[in-house]
């Protein structure tokens, strides 16, 4: 984080003894912040956080031997919030860049209030972006769901008109077999009709002969009686 500075680790506020604190690094600040951080270093160019001082003793932010400046790996500490973790190179560039602070008169260590401000307002943001996030996520989950209903639905109304369509062919079947029997009972009928017609015919036939006979029988009945 730059230079060393070896008066940093006088500049931290007093009383961090309750949280903790220890000048060995035997335990430092990140047992005080399981949900937030004390203070942050920041980027004066980049206006990106460097250091948290959840993790960070005062031997280590003056770059000083005992403690130094974390591995490489520190970026990947689960002891800090992922919102706080460094990213690509700007860990190892840090060396190189001035930190977003400034020495009053009494040579205290302070960050710069307009750029928390800044980063307020764009938390702030990042929170409401994050909610709109969570309810159109929601909303797609609902809808999603509807879609599964309505799936489902269409599902259960696909399956009943194929019921349906299935019982209409059977019915369709049924009534061609009643049509055909009635057909093939018809036919039967023609049949027995033009046989009853040829009957009557024979019988007319008959008649007529039994006319001539009985015409013929009383012609000799006649011939006979004027003899």
């Amino acid at each position: 984080m730059g230079k060393p500075h070896n008066n940093l680790a006088e500049l931290l506020p007093k009383g961090l003894e309750q949280f903790g604190y220890k000048v060995q690094s035997t335990i430092n600040l990140a047992h005080a912040c399981e949900d937030g951080v004390v203070a942050i270093l920041f980027d004066l160019n980049a206006e990106i956080p460097l250091y948290s001082a959840t993790r960070m003793t005062g031997q280590q932010l003056s770059a000083e031997s005992s403690g130094g400046r974390p591995t490489n790996y520190f970026r990947s500490s689960k002891a800090i919030t992922r919102k706080y973790q460094q990213k690509k190179k700007d860990y190892n560039r840090a060396l190189h860049r001035k930190l977003r602070v400034k020495m009053n008169g009494e040579k205290t260590l302070v960050v710069d209030r307009k750029w928390a401000k800044k980063s307020v307002r764009v938390a702030k943001k990042s929170v409401r972006v994050a909610k709109k996030s969570v309810r159109v996520a929601k909303k797609s989950v609902r809808v999603a769901k509807k879609s599964g209903r309505v799936a489902k639905k269409s599902v259960r109304v696909a399956k009943k008109s194929v019921r349906v369509a299935k019982k209409s062919v059977r019915v369709a079947k049924k009534s061609v077999r009643v049509a055909k029997k009635s057909v093939r009972v018809a036919k039967k009928s023609v049949r027995v009709a033009k046989k009853s017609v040829r009957v009557a015919k024979k019988s007319v036939r008959v008649a007529k002969k039994s006319v001539r006979v009985a015409k013929k029988s009383v012609r000799v009945a006649k011939k006979s009686v004027r003899e």
